[in-house]
């Protein structure tokens, strides 16, 4: 069965049980003294990518020029009771289907308060990684997110935003191992899981004005295997589709992270940074991996971007983009620097770290559909008379 027939499989069962929750009037649900129906809506998002990068050195040139669906993702969201929800979110980019939100969530937990998550879900290990790739200002993520392995994994989550009536937020998951393109099943529990957690809090927030005063911090500890196993930290210096990056580690037993972020928000300026020691800890010794980035964000047209339980959301321009009205919807100014230092783990001069200059711009046609520009300028701290990597990135996204 190919990857068509099962999208039109999808479509039509997702279509046929929106319809038949829909004609339920029967099993209706009672909240705050109203009578509502199980609903399900359906959505997605298409990012198709451009990447052209090229580099001038010593011994042999490097080009790459390429093009990709980086992300196809068909969603559904239902509300079950007023106490049950539900995500359900595949991917079907490189022809291979994984999950990524699939999860049941039940809401607003007797005493405690908050929401209890079982499934897959997004890790909270920061505001770059919890934002979700609609919402990102840059095409890609920095080299920092690399020391999570993956986005999502699956397990237990609990959150809370109303903390001191909404002046703090508390994100907690515990992960198992598996991978997402096999529905994250793991046979061996008994070699450990995933810990994490995150406090933030808007220190100051008007949202009639844009202004947002923010800081968090997170914790990770993971556990891969029962017994000290090799590792291997990959990345790529803020491409998808370029040469990777690898960082080697014997015997690793365990990996602890601490993470600090902060924020702030002046209507249509908007400045947020993170910084993140990971720490591999092995048989023979532990050690540090430390990476950070800056970014600043200026939307020309006077827009900004939205707040929302800890992480910048949706833009959504005072103009959308129209031929006949002469509107042209919102342009947004970047820039970016970032770092990945692991000189601890790889001694000498060269081939230890790498950073970046990121300069974007983003046209936002309505809220739900951009082109994302970059040009990167990367230092790979390479031996030689080697010259930074030179990179031209482009999206075309739409979210629906």
């Amino acid at each position: 069965m190919n990857i068509k027939t099962i999208l039109l499989i999808l479509l039509f069962f997702g279509y046929t049980i929106n319809q038949t929750l829909y004609a339920q009037d029967t099993e209706k649900i009672e909240k705050k003294g109203q009578l509502i129906k199980p609903e399900v809506k359906f959505g997605g998002r298409i990012h198709y990518d451009f990447e052209f990068l090229n580099q001038k050195k010593d011994v042999e040139d490097y080009s790459f020029n390429g093009q990709e669906f980086r992300q196809v993702y068909i969603t559904a969201i239902g509300t079950l009771t007023p106490h049950i929800k539900f995500k359900a979110e595949l991917d079907f980019a490189g022809s291979k289907i994984g999950y990524r939100d699939m999860y049941i969530k039940f809401m607003d937990i007797p005493s405690i308060g908050g929401n209890l998550i079982l499934g897959s879900q997004a890790e909270p290990t920061g505001m770059d990684m919890l934002a979700s790739s609609n919402f990102i200002p840059f095409k890609e993520r920095t080299p920092m997110t690399a020391t999570q392995a993956f986005r999502w994994n699956s397990g237990f989550g609990y959150e809370n935003f109303g903390l001191l009536k909404g002046k703090l937020g508390l994100q907690m998951t515990y992960g198992f191992n598996g991978k997402n393109t096999e529905g994250f099943t793991d046979g061996t529990l008994e070699n450990g899981a995933h810990f994490v957690t995150r406090l933030f809090s808007p220190i100051f927030e008007n949202k009639e004005k844009n202004k947002l005063v923010h800081f968090g911090m997170h914790y990770e500890n993971r556990k891969y295997t029962k017994n000290p196993s090799d590792y291997t930290l990959k990345f790529r210096p803020n491409n998808h589709m370029g040469a990777q990056i690898s960082v080697p580690f014997t015997l690793l037993r365990k990996q602890q992270d601490y993470g600090l972020e902060w924020a702030v928000q002046n209507g249509s300026f908007s400045f947020q940074s993170e910084y993140e020691w990971a720490g591999y800890h092995t048989e023979a010794k532990n050690y540090q991996v430390k990476g950070y980035y800056f970014l600043a964000s200026y939307f020309l047209t006077g827009d900004n971007r939205t707040y929302k339980e800890g992480v910048f959301s949706h833009v959504n321009p005072f103009k959308n983009f129209d031929f006949k009205t002469n509107t042209w919807g919102a342009f947004e100014v970047l820039v970016r620097y970032s770092g990945l230092d692991y000189s601890d783990v790889i001694p000498g001069e060269y081939n230890r770290k790498v950073s970046s200059w990121d300069f974007g711009l983003n046209w936002y046609f309505n809220s739900n559909a951009r082109i994302v520009y970059n040009y990167v300028i990367t230092d790979l701290n390479q031996t030689g008379d080697n010259h930074p990597l030179n990179q031209h990135l482009f999206r075309v996204q739409v979210d629906f």
